[in-house]
């Protein structure tokens, strides 16, 4: 058997108060558009898609590295990177 408790009464306003304004520090972005949307938002579906986007991104890179190793590595004494430059690649 459930508990209930008597819900509290509504309180109806009129609207008539005053607003307060938040600390400007403190109040959400309200741009709508541009990359300052983008960057400030909390919807889901955006923050899923610049995921994604960034996702692809880094993976292109890591293709491009891995191919400078694979054309380091193609031939003895491959010239195609400097020594330090493939070190850095490799660490990578």
């Amino acid at each position: 058997m459930a508990l209930t408790e008597a819900r509290p009464p509504l309180e109806l306003t009129t609207g008539d108060e005053p607003v307060t304004k938040p600390l400007g520090a403190f109040t959400r972005p309200t741009s709508n558009q541009g990359w300052r949307s983008w960057i400030t938002t909390v919807d889901h579906k955006k923050i899923g898609i610049m995921y994604g986007a960034t996702a692809m991104v880094f993976f292109a890179l890591g293709g491009l590295e891995a191919l400078l190793i694979r054309a380091q590595l193609a031939q003895p004494n491959g010239q195609v990177l400097d020594p330090q430059v493939y070190n850095q690649m490799f660490t990578m």
